[in-house]
């Protein structure tokens, strides 16, 4: 008793501030995990991507299980160009947690979600780091752990949740480094600018260029001296070339993987159109991001992390615009967070009071909105349940069938794959049925599911088919607007899945 007494007195008493971060963390780690355990595989509903992420990712610890390519058992040249196409990054992350934790969609998604609970942990670091103020930090993690955008991005098994946690951590050494100056965290901040980088080359490159424009504000005229800018040029030089060297040992034509990557990184507003289609209200809280970043734009004499902090905002939003990526949307809470992040430290140092617990007001009124809609969101799909729908696909196809499965939204495939090892599936995402409907795959297939959404279908090898789709799928759940899919077999037989689930 004695031992563990004098054990007790070495160790200091937790004080309030321990406790009350403590305490802290536990609220929002509690309303984080358990509205993305409720909307898990509800919102967003299981998409194409998901499939094509998980398949290739499974593809690099167990080959001869999945292919795009035809009834494949290896690892196709689809699967390699989607690897080249997206970065290696989340692929490698999602191969490793499908390692440990078995494959299945919601292992990847809760992938997902870990990924946003150790982007949180970095936010409220990064926020101490700009000031001694705790408070800040509170702010930042509560206002992200409740948004709408933030925790549907950490629910979706995409790099989007990747990207924003790289990026949160190599703005944390990268000030580290900054106030250091020691050699573990300059290294560090590399790595994770090479990263972000390879985990999507363009959302990646916001971090890459924030810092640059710092460090050019810094040295002005002499960046061409700056010490930091070579070696991390040099460096990333390195990986890019050994990068394209692995690209051109897989037999990938990189002039054709440059330009395919490309062609999708064109002005678009699909992001602001995927706002504008919501609610209301997460109309308002967009708004609000939106204010709060110009407000913090116009702020004189902010320090130098706090400029970075606006200028990496800004950027991660031209391009989530310039790319027209809008299931990057939760780059948008993390900008307008940044925003408040830095208003919150001006007036502090000007000690205006009241202006801070306008913003405070105005801060609480969005986390409301925000867990408003959610739960809004819950009630939606409160019918819904993605085992359940996905069942009734796989209950319909028969032992050791050749299944097509094809543009599917929520997509059975990932539900097909785990519970069905028997079936022999092919996923083709994103292509028009019309474009892959030949006569070798129809021959080659037993079952094809697809979408038929009214009674103009038409498949150009065998119009005859179309006779056979006479009625237009009605929704079988009236509350999710979840759509069965018709499954059919080449043999012009059609039959639309039962309301069973």
């Amino acid at each position: 008793m004695k031992w563990f007494i004098k054990l007790n007195q070495q160790f200091p008493k937790p004080t309030l501030g321990i406790l009350s971060m403590i305490g802290g963390f536990l609220i929002i780690g509690l309303i984080y995990i358990f509205i993305n355990s409720k909307l898990l595989l509800k919102d967003p509903v299981v998409f194409p991507d998901e499939t094509s992420f998980a398949t290739v990712s499974y593809s690099l610890i167990n080959p001869k299980v999945f292919s795009h390519d035809w009834f494949s058992t290896h690892l196709g040249q689809t699967e390699i160009a989607e690897i080249i196409y997206h970065g290696p990054v989340y692929y490698l992350y999602l191969a490793g947690l499908f390692k440990i934790f078995g494959f299945g969609i919601s292992e990847m998604r809760w992938g997902s979600v870990l990924l946003g609970g150790l982007a949180l942990i970095w936010c409220f670091k990064l926020a101490r780091m700009t000031g001694k103020n705790m408070s800040s930090g509170w702010l930042l993690i509560f206002l992200l752990g409740s948004d709408y955008f933030f925790l549907r991005t950490s629910r979706f098994g995409r790099p989007e949740m990747m990207v924003i946690w790289l990026s949160v951590v190599g703005l944390v050494n990268y000030f580290s480094w900054l106030k250091k100056q020691s050699k573990w965290s300059l290294w560090a901040t590399f790595v994770a600018m090479i990263l972000t980088f390879m985990s999507h080359y363009l959302m990646g490159s916001a971090l890459i260029l924030s810092i640059f424009v710092d460090r050019i504000l810094k040295n002005k005229n002499q960046i061409l001296k700056d010490k930091f800018s070579w070696i991390f040029g040099l460096s990333f030089s390195t990986v890019i070339f050994v990068w394209i060297l692995i690209i051109s040992r897989l037999g990938q034509n990189i002039d054709k993987a440059l330009s395919a990557g490309g062609s999708r990184f064109n002005p678009s507003f699909r992001s602001i159109q995927a706002i504008m289609a919501g609610d209301e209200l997460i109309k308002l809280v967009a708004i609000v991001y939106l204010v709060g970043l110009i407000w913090a734009t116009l702020v004189k004499f902010k320090t130098r992390q706090e400029k970075l902090l606006i200028i990496f905002a800004w950027l991660s939003i031209v391009l989530m615009i310039f790319g027209g990526l809008d299931w990057y949307l939760g780059f948008l809470p993390l900008a307008g967070s940044f925003g408040y992040l830095v208003l919150d430290r001006s007036w502090l140092k000007k000690n205006q009071i009241n202006q801070r617990y306008s913003m405070l007001i105005v801060l609480v009124v969005v986390i409301f909105f925000n867990l408003a809609e959610q739960t809004r969101i819950a009630m939606f799909y409160r019918d819904y349940d993605y085992e359940v729908y996905a069942k009734s696909v796989a209950d319909y196809l028969p032992d050791e069938a050749k299944v097509w499965v094809s543009q599917l939204i929520p997509d059975p495939s990932l539900y097909l794959a785990k519970n069905r090892p028997d079936l022999k599936l092919v996923l083709e995402e994103y292509k028009d049925f019309s474009l892959i409907h030949t006569k070798q795959q129809l021959s080659q297939s037993e079952y094809i599911v697809q979408y038929w959404l009214d009674n103009t279908a038409k498949l150009p090898d065998q119009e005859n088919i179309k006779s056979l789709i006479n009625q237009e799928i009605q929704t079988r759940n009236k509350t999710s607007q979840i759509i069965p899919p018709t499954i059919y077999t080449p043999q012009l037989t059609v039959t639309e899945l039962s309301s069973s689930w």
